[in-house]
């Protein structure tokens, strides 16, 4: 399902939407562990 995705990305070329998507989950693991380490 991944390689499927990976594909459609590259044939719209939405490299940034990539980017933009990879830093967003980035964001809410930062944002989980440091909510968890909070409380």
């Amino acid at each position: 399902a991944i390689r499927q995705t990976e594909a459609k990305l590259r044939e719209y070329g939405s490299h940034s939407v990539w980017i933009s998507v990879a830093t967003y989950v980035k964001g809410q693991h930062t944002l989980e562990e440091y909510l968890t380490r909070e409380s």
